[in-house]
């Protein structure tokens, strides 16, 4: 096995890497990203000058810790800093593939170089849409499929404490990690939430070092104000893919589109695909198996959560779904999956709204981004049921034998 797998990550990593190059000149090299706001930002903490200016052509919008971490990049000039960046997002991607394809080699799951470009391919839309943003999602999914190995892999270990450290750390850059966190409250794992919880408050003063209490308390009132000024929840603009704004384009069709109509709908929205993780922590509770299988398909499934509850999350927030789509493709696969009816026509149906549903299949009037409806969405809301399934169908398996 640890030939076969030695050799697979040969393929993968001269797949990765041609494909890494080619991404970087069709979509970085001389194209608009967000890389100098977080440039910008880390020389702005090294001077402990205010992070938050609103007038900057794209400001700088995460907690003042952020920066602390985006420091390093001012080092260099920042066409250098820009190529480093990528690369080491780009060795990210890869990473979160070798540690997702270790986990399933651990479980006898078989994992093949095709498996995982398949996964690739389902999922290329919303990797090279953060590569051509130079986003930091693809650091922050291997943080918390880090942190979430470490947690399953060695439970009573004082790496506990760096899986929480990640996991903190992934919560630091985009504020919605933290409620994923929950998760570890519905499983009963109060020690640990408390490891996240000590972590994320170590994490939040880490600026203290440089800017003193009076400075990073300004900090983040700062923080607060431009974030009050820049967005808001439900805004209507065809480039935000998530529940929020799909609520907010649609809000002319419904019957009633005040704001407090549009929170009611969104929460009672929320809290029926919670039931999905609510169900499948409760059953595994229930029948007390063990099968590591299982938290790992509710966790890819908290993922999910990400893009669709992030009122002004673009398209490079998909990427969060590539745990789950890479744990329902490998699954699918080996149980055999798309024999069955009801799974062909999910799977149809998971592919027409993430894949085809792009403008090199439909053009830009009918694609993803129209304005009214967002595909993407409604194919996270059926990933999610297919991971729901999926898990369901393993819990069945393990009680029938």
């Amino acid at each position: 096995m640890f030939l076969k797998v030695s050799t697979l990550t040969k393929r993968l990593f001269v797949f990765f890497l041609l494909t890494g190059i080619s991404i970087f000149f069709l979509k970085v090299l001389h194209k608009r990203t967000d890389f100098p706001c977080f440039y910008l930002s880390g020389e702005r903490y090294l001077q402990t000058k205010n992070l938050y200016v609103i007038s900057d052509p794209w400001p700088y919008k995460y907690l003042p810790s952020a920066a602390f971490f985006f420091a390093p990049l001012s080092f260099f000039p920042q066409n250098i800093a820009l190529v480093v960046y990528y690369i080491a997002s780009f060795i990210s991607m890869f990473l979160s593939y070798l540690l997702l394809t270790k986990v399933l080699v651990s479980e006898k799951i078989k994992v093949s170089f095709w498996s995982i470009i398949i996964v690739f391919i389902v999922n290329i839309k919303a990797h090279v849409y953060d590569y051509a943003n130079l986003q930091i999602n693809h650091f922050l999914v291997l943080l918390l499929l880090l942190s979430f190995y470490i947690h399953q892999r060695y439970p009573q270990s004082l790496l506990k404490w760096v899986g929480a450290f990640l996991f903190s750390l992934a919560g630091m850059f985009k504020i919605i990690p933290f409620f994923i966190s929950f998760y570890f409250l519905l499983k009963k794992e109060y020690r640990y939430f408390s490891k996240l919880m000590v972590m994320i408050v170590l994490i939040l003063i880490l600026p203290l070092i440089s800017y003193g209490y009076v400075g990073l308390k300004w900090q983040y009132l700062e923080y607060v104000l431009l974030m009050k000024n820049y967005h808001q929840l439900f805004s209507p603009d065809r480039l935000y893919q998530s529940i929020p704004s799909m609520l907010a384009r649609l809000s002319p069709f419904l019957p009633v589109s005040n704001e407090g109509v549009l929170k009611i709908i969104l929460l009672v929205i929320l809290l029926l695909l919670s039931i999905f993780i609510f169900k499948m922590i409760y059953d595994q509770q229930k029948k007390g198996s063990l099968d590591s299988r299982l938290p790992w398909l509710q966790f890819s499934g908290c993922l999910i959560f990400y893009p669709l509850v992030n009122p002004v999350g673009w398209k490079h927030g998909y990427v969060f779904l590539m745990p789950a789509i890479f744990f329902v493709t490998h699954y699918v696969l080996e149980m055999k999956l798309y024999a069955k009816s009801i799974y062909r026509l999910l799977i149809g149906a998971f592919l027409l709204l993430t894949v085809f549903s792009s403008e090199v299949f439909l053009g830009k009037a009918l694609s993803d981004s129209k304005d009214n409806f967002s595909f993407n969405v409604l194919a996270a809301i059926i990933l999610l049921f297919l991971v729901f399934s999926i898990h369901q169908l393993i819990l069945k398996k393990n009680n029938e034998t």
